[in-house]
């Protein structure tokens, strides 16, 4: 999807929506807390989406006054989405609410903390949890929305694909690293989970890309070393390529390149250009600096949660060849990123909040 925002004068909001099937009509939901959503199609004809060739027919515009929202001057917060996907398009900032920052928290993680998400995301007028859910095309529309004035991204993006979007848009970005075993288990934990209960349809799309994992971890018995070993020594190409040292490829190198050595020193250099890299252990300090970055407690009251198991399957596969060589890449870059951070905590962090914390002491 392809989409623009045009304006917000008050008492009327304006842009236009080009779905996948650039000859599709879009249907957009205006949504207002307690109230019933409002639907309607696209009501404005664009010819200069025709024109250069984004939209079959133009009709992709949208118009809303108060014709069709009678009070929409007086509302301090909306939300208008694509109505099939629930993609948010634009929500209005509410200065005594919003902070007015844009934020990306880059997680390669496949399980969040939701509830830390849900109460981060409350900071924010505009959200986007889980991001790798949608196109390439789409994240790259949310992205470079510079009439955005509160938004926090999260999720799985490719740093060398997206960074002049992300920096050109005015994103602070962040990251959250952890120990590459510990992420792996909780991917596999998870995913067990997954194969022995299948969720939901409406559930399904949130882990979509991993559903090639589900045959490999179905009867694989964590408490087994053996099992575990035997399972993984039947990776195919695609599963692993999808285990392989996911926060290199995130930081330093393109989806479709071959990892190397070199890769976790592009990830260093790259990761030293965000705002904030923190690591697990040190989540306490990568609170304070967070709060400092942005001038408000984003992460108040947030604490950690690991599924159960998730520290014995990592130590087994932290024992076992094949996982090493799956995450090698991610092994040296932790190491390398937790060193940095470590070493300014203790020469920075107690006086006060300095810009090498922020960085992360990579810088």
């Amino acid at each position: 999807m392809l989409f623009n925002i045009d304006t917000d004068m008050g008492n009327t909001v304006g842009g236009w929506l080009v779905l996948d099937n650039p000859s599709d009509i879009p249907v957009f939901r205006f949504s207002v807390a307690g109230r019933q959503d409002l639907i309607f199609k696209s009501n404005v004809f664009r010819r200069d989406l025709q024109d250069i060739g984004i939209h079959t027919t133009g009709m992709a515009g949208f118009h809303i006054d108060e014709q069709i929202v009678p009070d929409l001057s007086s509302l301090s917060e909306f939300v208008l989405r694509e109505a099939t996907t629930g993609l948010p398009l634009y929500a209005r900032y509410n200065p005594d609410r919003h902070l007015a920052q844009k934020l990306i928290i880059i997680d390669t993680g496949l399980l969040p903390q939701m509830r830390s998400m849900h109460l981060l995301m409350d900071f924010f007028a505009i959200r986007y949890p889980m991001i790798e859910r949608f196109s390439l095309e789409t994240v790259s529309s949310v992205l470079g929305r510079n009439f955005f004035q509160s938004v926090v991204v999260s999720g799985d993006v490719n740093w060398i694909r997206l960074s002049d979007t992300i920096e050109k848009s005015g994103f602070k970005a962040i990251t959250l690293l952890r120990d590459p075993f510990e992420e792996m288990a909780e991917k596999f934990i998870f995913l067990k989970r997954i194969a022995d209960h299948p969720p939901s349809a409406s559930s399904m799309p949130l882990i979509e890309k991993y559903n090639v994992l589900l045959p490999l971890v179905k009867d694989m018995d964590f408490g087994n070393p053996k099992s575990v070993l035997s399972s993984l020594r039947g990776l195919t190409r695609e599963q692993r390529r999808l285990l392989r040292s996911p926060v290199t490829y995130a930081f330093g190198a393109s989806p479709d390149e071959e990892l190397q050595r070199r890769n976790v020193s592009i990830a260093l250099d790259n990761l030293a250009k965000l705002n904030l890299v923190g690591i697990r252990p040190r989540f306490e300090q990568y609170v304070a600096s967070a709060s400092y970055l942005l001038g408000a407690p984003i992460f108040a009251g947030v604490e950690l949660k690991f599924l159960p198991f998730t520290g014995d399957l990592a130590a087994t596969l932290a024992g076992i060849g094949i996982a090493c060589d799956l995450l090698d890449e991610d092994i040296a870059l932790y190491s390398f990123v937790r060193e940095a951070v470590e070493a300014a905590i203790e020469n920075n962090f107690n006086v006060q909040p300095s810009e090498d914390v922020i960085r992360g002491g990579i810088a």
